[in-house]
């Protein structure tokens, strides 16, 4: 598996942390699951329907995830950032990354950003997982540069074990 950019990694945070016993495994949706994603028991995990929230222990990381139909991409990326734009995160023109790749057998494409946060600079992203022909999970990850660096290897590990249902 290729990983060329973090925040790609980063914007599937969901799973266990190298040494760390799962806490809560996530299906999306709840009914008639597509995927499933694990995270450690340190982090803060809300789970409702076709979407979760999820945060690291000390906040610097925030995931936010919904399924989507796979027509639907271009708006959840605008509705991104209009979420983005409201909680005073700015997105720094010109720093767009895109990416492709495959984890577990579901292929990804992400678009990543640096920002700035009300704390400074930030990394954003739009991770979107293509599940079925009609159907993807979209997600959103913004954290702060210092949140990304010390959650790295907790990231690296969620990527990593992203699974089908």
């Amino acid at each position: 598996m290729k990983m060329k950019t973090l925040p790609a990694l980063v914007a599937l945070s969901f799973l266990v942390t190298v040494g760390t016993a799962p806490a809560d495994t996530v299906k999306l949706p709840k009914s008639g699951a597509l995927a499933s994603l694990t995270f450690p028991d340190s982090w803060k995990v809300k789970a409702e329907g076709d979407n979760f929230e999820a945060e690291s222990p000390d906040e610097e990381v925030y995931l936010y995830a919904e399924v989507i139909d796979t027509d639907s991409v271009e708006g959840a990326l605008k509705e991104s950032v209009a979420y983005l734009e409201k909680e005073k995160v700015q997105v720094k023109k010109g720093t767009e990354k895109q990416s492709k790749d495959t984890v577990n057998g579901i292929p990804v494409a992400d678009f990543s950003f640096d920002g700035i946060d009300k704390d400074g600079p930030c990394k954003i992203s739009l991770t979107i997982l293509i599940v079925s022909k009609t159907k993807c999970i979209s997600v959103l990850y913004w954290a702060s540069e210092a949140g990304e660096k010390k959650h790295v290897e907790e990231l690296k590990a969620i990527y990593q074990s992203i699974k089908p249902a």
